[in-house]
């Protein structure tokens, strides 16, 4: 190492943490209820960010609706409506009172009036890709430290790609 250059630990946590709490003041339950709405309403934001969407970013019911609606669009290849989330809700969950509780929930998100969708469309794109490049950058940092230099690249730029627009080929149709 060159004499005077100065090298710190970087600790990961540390630098994603800093904008964790300030995002946690900005996604609370009636951001994720609208969040969910303009999700399962427009189709280019859900095209959007269906790709760096977590679930565990969420809280408790907003994140079983969301692994609802993955688990519909992987198993039938398509996004769903309210009535479908609400078929699978009443399949998929067995305990009664939880049941009532999730389709109430979904009904909630249905009603939720979202005057401007573009602060949460923003907010929510920010997020998703910075908690994805966090997560490139935890996976980056074993990679280095098993001295695979060479597998570094791969995990920053899928991060780098992820919520980007997905029509960026060839339009044969014009």
């Amino acid at each position: 190492m060159a004499e005077g250059s100065k090298t710190e630990e970087i600790n990961i946590g540390d630098l994603v943490s800093i904008d964790e709490n300030r995002v946690r003041e900005i996604f609370d339950d009636n951001y994720q209820n609208k969040f969910i709405k303009v999700f399962m309403e427009n189709v280019e934001f859900y095209e959007q960010i269906f790709d760096i969407i977590v679930p565990e970013y969420f809280g408790k019911y907003q994140k079983e609706i969301v692994d609802k609606i993955i688990k519909y669009v992987t198993t039938n290849n398509g996004r769903p409506d309210y009535e479908d989330l609400k078929r699978q809700i009443k399949i998929d969950t067995k305990v009664e009172k939880h049941k009532e509780f999730l389709l109430h929930a979904l009904e909630k998100i249905r009603e939720t009036e979202v005057r401007t969708e573009k602060p949460i469309v923003d907010t929510a794109y920010l997020y998703f890709k910075k908690k994805a490049l966090a997560n490139a950058l935890y996976e980056c940092a074993q990679k280095w430290s098993n001295d695979d230099f060479d597998g570094i690249v791969a995990p920053i730029n899928e991060a780098m790609k992820a919520g980007e627009s997905k029509d960026s080929g060839l339009d044969y149709n014009e």
